[in-house]
């Protein structure tokens, strides 16, 4: 299950989220800007929202 753990709306439609979630949950990526995060928490992995594309990236060596 994925949960949003915070959500800031960025303008009319669009919003900043960090949300975590298992490596099997479907990812958001409706109303989302650019630099939203998801984190796996069963992999450790995180993930940064792209926009444009309206892909997740997974991040190598971030810290935060």
């Amino acid at each position: 299950m994925v949960r949003i753990l915070i959500d800031t709306q960025f303008d009319d439609e669009k919003h900043y989220i960090e949300a975590a979630g298992l490596s099997t949950d479907t990812k958001p990526n409706t109303d989302i800007i650019t630099g939203s995060r998801y984190i796996e928490v069963n992999t450790g992995k995180e993930y940064r929202f792209d926009e444009v594309g309206g892909q997740w990236h997974e991040q190598q060596g971030v810290a935060m």
